[in-house]
Formats: structure tokens, sequence, C-alpha cells
């Protein structure tokens, strides 16, 4: 990014506590446009309560979120998913009594289903429009290699095509950033590369922006152009991958040591578990 451009994201001292204890500690960090950024950090760390803030799962006691140049603190998850801002979780949330096609289907705005008006008073735009929507469900399922299973039942899937089919799906609300919770969490290896390379194609393909929660560090290291590295609820190192790999306070948060932590961030433990 260059020196003047705009984040995409950009966290600006953001807090949150749960009955005191702090989940969330005056965290900062920004991330680039265009980039595929890595959010680490031991357990407890605080990276899916952050993910719930900048998504509006959860409000923010302090500090403010930026995307694309407009504030979303506070914002409801449905209003930041219409600013461009979609999220995947760490566990899959597929309709599995859906077929896979209509799976996707759900993931678009634009469905004309959505809009009884519409259906009524413009049927014939209603009908062409649910017909791109299905051309664009196909090739997207298409390109993630989930053609053949179109027309099967979510269900039937193995847990790293109903991961491939998260992805596609969230790709269907035309995201500017992309939110991913533990894309590689519960599938074999090689599923996990697989869905990186998607993401990394994602981006090159769509110009979408992607930050990641990861625990594979190698995965993170080979995937990911830049690293934020949390713990105790505070954002401790943010670099490069080889920066961050050879960050001590990384190594300490990693080895729990605690020595990486702000002052702040260490009178709180027992951090909520993510």
């Amino acid at each position: 990014m260059s020196p003047r451009a705009e984040p995409a994201l950009a966290v600006h001292d953001v807090s949150k506590a749960f009955r005191g204890v702090a989940a969330v500690n005056g965290a900062s960090f920004s991330v680039a446009p265009r980039s595929i950024t890595a959010l680490i950090g031991p357990n407890g760390a605080g990276k899916t309560t952050m993910f719930d803030l900048i998504s509006g799962f959860l409000r923010p006691d302090a500090g403010n979120i930026v995307h694309d140049g407009q504030v979303i603190s506070g914002r409801r998850l449905e209003q930041t998913a219409g600013l461009g801002l979609v999220r995947t979780f760490q566990l899959t949330r597929t309709f599995l009594a859906l077929t896979v096609l209509d799976n996707m289907l759900v993931g678009s705005p634009r469905h004309p289903g959505e809009r009884l008006a519409s259906l009524l008073l413009r049927p014939r735009r209603a009908w062409r429009t649910e017909r791109l929507e299905r051309e664009r469900a196909e090739q997207l399922l298409d390109a993630f290699a989930l053609a053949d299973q179109a027309r099967a039942l979510a269900g039937t899937l193995s847990g790293g095509q109903r991961k491939l089919l998260e992805l596609a799906r969230a790709l269907m609300a035309r995201p500017r950033t992309l939110l991913l919770d533990e894309p590689m969490a519960g599938v074999n290896p090689t599923m996990g590369i697989r869905l990186l390379e998607h993401v990394r194609r994602v981006r090159d393909d769509h110009g979408v922006t992607v930050l990641f929660i990861e625990h594979d560090l190698e995965a993170v290291i080979r995937y990911s152009e830049h690293v934020i590295v949390m713990a105790g609820g505070a954002v401790i190192a943010d670099g490069t991958p080889e920066l961050i790999r050879r960050d001590r306070r990384v190594l300490d948060a990693y080895l729990g040591l605690g020595k990486a932590a702000p002052t702040a961030a260490a009178q709180v433990p027992g951090a909520r578990p993510e």
C-alpha cells in the first residue's frame, strides 16, 4: 500500500469487555486494499471477538472501526454486509437441507425472492435477475470445483467442500472485504491448502481484500502478505510474515511466557476464549 492509500479496514483503539474482563483491549491496526492479511495469536488472544466487532455481531465499548472510509462501529451485521464487508465462520453455516445451488442463491442480496413486491410488480425484471444470479452462482461453483454437486444437498458434502461452498457463497454478496475465520479448521491439510489457493485467487480475480484468522503459521507465512498478532486482547506486532516470524514478542506470546503483552492487557487474565 502506498503511503497515501486509504486502508480498506482500520481499527482504532477498540476495546470490548465481558463482565469486566477485557477480550479486546485498545487494539489498533489497518488492512491494505486488495491485500491478504492474517490475524494470528494464541488461544484467547481476542481474534474472534475482533471479527465479531468488525462484522457487527458485537458493539465495541470504545474506539471505532472504519471500512472503505465509513465508520462501521456499532452497525448491525446486515448493514456491514450491505457496505461490502462479508464474514465466514470457523464452523460452516450451510443450509444442509437445501441444494448447493440454493445455498449459493441464499447468499445473493440481489435475489428477487427476497422482495415480494418485485415479484408482483416487475415479474419480468425479477425473472431476469434470478436468471443472472443463478448463472453467477453456477460460474462460482465451477470455479470452486463444486459444479458437479450443484443439485446435491449441502448436507452430503464433506467438511472441506462445505468450506469451499461457504467461501463461494460469500462471493455472491460481491464483497469488497472478506473476513475468514480459520478457513483451514476441520479440514485435512490438502484441502486446507486448496482453500488458501482459492482465497488467493479470490483476491486476484475479484479484487477483494482478505483478512483471515489462522493458527497454522506455515500457511500464514506462505499465503499472507501482512500479519497482525494479538495477545491478551491487544495488538503486539504488525508486519510482513518474515519479520513476524523473527519477532521475539510473537515467540514469547506463543510460548506462553507472557512477556509480549502490554501491561494493560496483562492485567486482565482469563480473557474470553475464542
